[in-house]
């Protein structure tokens, strides 16, 4: 379980996994982070402008 609050920021920054997991579970992980998203957000994926996934010291990668 995790929880977003981005208060008045456009910006947020969660955890989605751990270096135990395959990566299959970490895109599971994502995706229900995503699908969430875009059921509570009033104009779901429309209102994300752009989303990153990345490593604590790795390169970021755009996803959206």
């Amino acid at each position: 379980m995790i929880r977003i609050r981005s208060r008045d920021r456009p910006t947020f920054h969660l955890t989605v996994g751990n270096r135990n997991m395959n990566t299959k579970e970490l895109a599971e992980n994502i995706d229900a982070v995503l699908t969430k998203l875009e059921q509570t957000l009033k104009d779901g994926r429309h209102n994300l402008k752009s989303v990153y996934v990345k490593t604590t010291m790795g390169p970021s990668i755009r996803v959206i």
